[in-house]
């Protein structure tokens, strides 16, 4: 069984801040890991404030914030931003 993603109202609103192509190639990289069993190996684990709760996905310059729903089967996307921004919240 695969996850699925869901976009928190902040994620959504980072994306529609976009230019469309970076945002299109950004959900094709999020849709991707509901194509893939263990979408954890994709994923680094953000210490710190989070303590391992939340993971980031590399797509490119930008930066996806992630948390897993595991008894439902669902990823939430937190937040997407450009990785010169996303570290300073």
């Amino acid at each position: 069984m695969h996850y699925r993603i869901e976009l928190s109202k902040d994620a959504e609103d980072d994306l529609n801040r976009l230019q469309k192509p970076v945002a299109q190639r950004i959900r094709d990289k999020l849709l991707f890991l509901e194509t893939v069993t263990n979408p954890r190996k994709y994923l680094d684990k953000i210490e710190g404030k989070y303590n391992g709760r939340v993971y980031r996905y590399r797509i490119g310059n930008y930066r996806a914030y992630l948390t897993f729903k595991d008894e439902v089967m669902v990823i939430v996307v937190v937040q997407i931003g450009h990785r010169k921004n996303i570290y300073k919240t």
